[in-house]
């Protein structure tokens, strides 16, 4: 039996979400209504399945990287810190915005995401489609498919068992 293939992609399928419950108050302002909830329901997770199958290989077919995501500010030491850490050359006199590209650089290269380092030591194959192609990610072809049917079907009335 070949090996079960997984399409990853930022999209999450979030169970009880509606739109419709927004809302622009404050949570600190006691003067104005109450805040409706804020949860987006329940989330189908990959991670899970990268943890419990120990012994079957999969393929994960992710449509952008898991490094493309923004990363949190660092200050000018702590920067240079890693540089030394990886063994990556730089200047004194090279600015955080050098620095930070070539940290960003040697990571991008040679530093596997954590998700994919997890799922690569389970026995899992991840592979990255080319980024900016739509015709070359399948994942996008079915999420079309499955937005276009929920959006035909969505009102205010609409559950997720109903679409």
């Amino acid at each position: 039996m070949p090996p079960p293939v997984v399409y990853m992609d930022e999209s999450f399928i979030h169970h009880h979400y509606k739109c419709h419950n927004d809302s622009l108050y404050g949570p600190n302002d006691a003067l104005d209504n109450a805040t409706k909830e804020k949860h987006k329901g329940q989330r189908c997770c990959f991670i899970p399945g990268i943890l419990d199958s120990a012994t079957m290989d999969s393929k994960f077919l992710a449509s952008t990287s898991p490094l493309a995501a923004k990363q949190e500010a660092r200050s000018p030491t702590i920067t240079i810190a890693e540089c030394v850490r990886f063994g990556i050359e730089f200047d004194e006199s090279d600015y955080k915005s050098i620095l930070s590209e070539k940290l960003s650089q040697y990571i991008h290269k040679h530093i596997d995401p954590v998700v994919v380092d997890m799922a690569r030591k389970r026995g899992h194959t991840v592979v990255f489609t080319p980024s900016h192609h739509s015709a070359l990610q399948p994942i996008e072809l079915l999420w079309a498919i499955v937005e276009g049917e929920v959006g035909r079907r969505y009102d205010i009335e609409t559950k997720f068992a109903d679409v």
